[in-house]
């Protein structure tokens, strides 16, 4: 049986996530560091965890529980490159599905923003999120859910 693990300190679509846990009737996991705070809700199909709030606590977790076929929503590259690796389906809280064809590339394009910050460059950050990008989440979340032995691996 699939799970869902979701990158809880910064997401978007938590509560989003847990309404189509319940609908969907999927275990999903929301991991987040003690400085974060959890939604208040409760389901059967709902599990919160903490971990320490060390740099790439919530990523090691996530990483070391993710079974092939599980679905992982996180916003980090790095940590959708290791979920590949693991053979689980890592989704953004917008509804991208990271794949092998276009990982290599967003990593890149992390690596030379960070090169830019620390040699003092300001670099543009994401859009804000919207009600488009909640509804393109929520549909890409259920056709993985409903789709689960079909996904596209390339």
């Amino acid at each position: 049986m699939i799970k869902v693990l979701v990158d809880a300190d910064s997401c978007p679509v938590v509560n989003l996530i847990a309404d189509i846990a319940d609908l969907r009737q999927v275990e999903v996991w929301l991991i987040a560091s003690f400085a974060h705070f959890l939604p208040e809700r409760s389901s059967l199909f709902l599990r919160k965890i903490q971990v320490d709030s060390f740099p790439q606590a919530v990523d090691l977790y996530i990483a070391n529980y993710t079974n092939p076929g599980d679905i992982v929503v996180t916003g980090d590259f790095g940590l959708a490159a290791v979920v590949l690796a693991r053979r689980g389906i890592p989704v953004s809280p917008r509804g991208l599905i990271y794949h092998n064809a276009n990982i290599d590339a967003m990593l890149a394009q992390r690596h030379l923003a960070g090169r830019l910050r620390r040699g003092g460059r300001r670099v543009k950050g994401p859009k804000a999120f919207n009600k488009t990008d909640r509804q393109t989440f929520s549909q890409v979340l259920l056709n993985l859910l409903d789709n689960s032995g079909d996904i596209p691996r390339s």
